[in-house]
């Protein structure tokens, strides 16, 4: 009788081991499954910085802008504006090779201008809202003329200056001033195919590009003043 009861405790108490065990189990496997379920999903890969690697941002978008950098890199650093002149370059050629790369882009999104600075040295605008305006067609083109004509006027004042501060021949300063000429062409070249093309409509009109008159409705109906103030 001692045995049969020893035989029917030890049964039991592995019966609730089972149980407990079973429980935790399923508890276990519920939480595993609903982290699963809540934590986000990554795809495999990695993509691409926006801006690309390096400084200054999205410079394989132009041989001739790595051609300039890499001219004035370590060789003007013995006079007191040189790097600061550089730095101010390198932001400017960046915008230029960022604002490529967003107007030859497909999606037709304001991705890598987003994230240049504006400079009122030589920004008339900040160059994302020009890309944006450029993708509304609603960009006209003497505006688009100016703010390439300013950052002309400022590229080449940077490029002189680094020029003499670096100590370059005539010859090798004219190579300077052609390749930021190469530059500014290229990417207004692509400015022009992409942002003057087309017209711009809101609610499916129509609109011009330029500012033009605009009259309320309410003055349709009045005559012209003729007293005398």
């Amino acid at each position: 009788m001692e045995s049969s009861g020893f035989s029917q405790f030890s049964f039991s108490v592995w019966a609730v081991l089972a149980i407990v065990l079973g429980v935790a189990i399923a508890y276990i496997s519920f939480i595993m499954l609903c982290r699963a379920k809540t934590m986000p999903k990554f795809s495999e890969g990695f993509g691409a910085p926006v801006v690309g690697a390096g400084q200054p941002d999205c410079l394989h978008e132009s041989n001739e802008a790595a051609a300039i950098i890499g001219a004035f890199q370590d060789r003007v650093g013995s006079v007191e504006e040189g790097n600061p002149d550089l730095d101010e370059l390198k932001v400017l050629l960046g915008k230029l090779c960022c604002m490529k790369r967003d107007l030859v882009a497909v999606n037709g999104t304001v991705n890598a201008t987003l994230y240049q600075p504006f400079m009122t040295a030589h920004d008339i605008e900040p160059v994302a809202e020009i890309v944006g305006r450029c993708f509304a067609k609603t960009v006209p083109e003497r505006d688009l003329s100016l703010s390439f004509e300013k950052w002309k006027t400022r590229g080449r004042f940077l490029i002189r200056r680094l020029c003499s501060a670096s100590d370059m021949t005539s010859t090798e300063k004219g190579k300077m001033d052609t390749l930021f000429d190469q530059v500014l062409v290229d990417v207004y070249d692509i400015a022009q195919q992409r942002c003057l093309a087309g017209t711009p409509a809101i609610d499916a009109k129509p609109l011009s590009r330029e500012v033009s008159a605009f009259s309320p409705p309410a003055l349709d109906d009045l005559r012209e003043y003729t007293g005398y103030y």
